[in-house]
């Protein structure tokens, strides 16, 4: 393997990878490790230019929330080489991807999403949406044919970037290469203590029972960016070759809009034998909806209606159920019987008996969760629904906490409690 060892590219590295270090999102892992930030980069910058580099075992482990499902998580190092080439390509790909794909750019996501589904549905030709949805969609990615895209778009980018320099092409394909080889579902990977939940996840939702060659890990920074990028050819030919105007897709969660539902059935045969030929992928036998627009549409958490949306039901009752655990801790014997919740944090405090007695501490811990669901709100038609809630649920709730403001946008602690 060529070397590109100069002591020019090597501090030249070392200063892009102590930047991705600062970009890195806050974590456990970033504050564990930032001491030792600026020898992991000299390391890293060390192994990469000599070819030495090899990405170490994965965390895996569950999460319950927004659903439950597996994490590979990369170790701290690997994290920051992968954060170092989604910098490099982002760009190049941006200048590929439709503008009505919204997973992983700039100035894009959830919410761009869905406002552009709601400008469409006010169009008065779309009548009728369809939704598809891929059959479990990371673990199904053909990484053959993932690094055949990603080559090409290095080999030769968009000529509006230009072209790579020739040290960080290779770079870039040797990194990699490392990556797309690593079998994160087959390796010694960490495990942490939550093996009830991994145990939980059915076998076809599991990275392992894809086969080799086949599937990305949840949780990669790079997977993140390569599983959107790898459906770049679908998007193209949805608009290009169908000539479909009403078209919107996040990640793996497609909607198409026509003014008939004969015309949406053909997209989708359309859609489906391109997936298989092509991506080597296939729709979700049970996942296609097609529903009349003023009815509503289901999308990325929200009923999503031409000129406004809500919280799902499942959700706002989630949220009920928290709200009456948490009034248990304060006082049991007026809430007897109050199961903790199934899945998440509080139920993994409460197994271990590390639910903390009525503290700063307890009080902070309610905040963050009452407020990730007042967030969600937030972005819904929900103002009355936020004041209902606070009113006739938070109960002994309100003996600590109370609405930031007139609109009960957040909740705050209150001052001056007696601990």
């Amino acid at each position: 393997m060529r070397h590109f060892y100069t002591p020019k590219l090597y501090h030249s590295l070392v200063k892009e990878l102590l930047s991705c270090v600062k970009s890195a999102s806050k974590s456990e892992q970033k504050k564990t490790c930032l001491l030792e930030a600026g020898r992991i980069c000299h390391t890293l910058a060390s192994e990469i230019l000599t070819c030495q580099y090899q990405p170490e075992p994965y965390h895996h482990f569950a999460i319950t929330e927004p659903k439950l499902r597996e994490i590979y998580a990369p170790a701290f190092k690997d994290r920051i080489v992968q954060m170092w080439i989604v910098s490099q390509l982002e760009k190049a790909i941006s200048h590929l991807m439709i503008d009505d794909t919204y997973a992983t750019q700039l100035n894009k996501g959830t919410f761009a999403a869905i406002n552009k589904a709601q400008k469409l549905m006010r169009k008065p030709h779309y009548r009728v949406a369809m939704q598809l949805d891929i059959y479990s969609y990371f673990n199904h990615i053909n990484k053959a044919r993932l690094k055949d895209r990603l080559v090409a778009l290095i080999e030769t980018p968009p000529q509006s970037i230009g072209q790579f320099h020739p040290v960080k092409k290779h770079i870039l394909l040797y990194l990699i290469e490392q990556i797309l080889q690593q079998d994160a579902a087959r390796e010694n990977n960490l495990q942490t203590n939550n093996h009830r939940l991994l145990a939980q996840i059915p076998p076809h939702k599991r990275l392992s029972f894809s086969q080799q060659g086949v599937g990305l890990p949840i949780g990669s920074v790079t997977s993140q960016m390569f599983g959107n990028f790898y459906l770049n050819d679908l998007d193209h030919f949805c608009k290009h070759t169908l000539k479909i105007k009403g078209y919107i897709r996040f990640m793996d969660d497609l909607i198409v809009l026509s003014d008939n539902i004969a015309q949406l059935k053909i997209w989708k045969n359309h859609i489906d034998a391109f997936l298989k030929q092509q991506l080597l992928l296939t729709l979700h036998p049970h996942k296609t909806k097609i529903k009349v627009i003023e009815h509503g549409v289901d999308y990325l958490g929200y009923t999503v209606y031409p000129h406004y949306k809500t919280i799902r039901p499942s959700t706002l009752h989630t949220f009920k159920a928290r709200l009456r655990y948490f009034n248990a801790l304060l006082e049991p014997d007026l809430f007897p019987n109050t199961a903790p919740p199934d899945r998440g944090v509080w139920q993994r405090w409460h197994k271990q008996g590390l639910t903390p007695a009525l503290s700063p501490t307890l009080l902070k811990a309610m905040q963050s969760t009452i407020n990730s669901y007042f967030g969600l709100l937030s972005h819904g038609s929900h103002c009355r629904l936020r004041k209902s809630l606070y009113h006739d649920h938070f109960h002994y709730l309100k003996r600590y906490m109370m609405p930031k403001d007139h609109r009960y946008s957040a909740i705050k602690i209150k001052k001056n409690l007696p601990f």
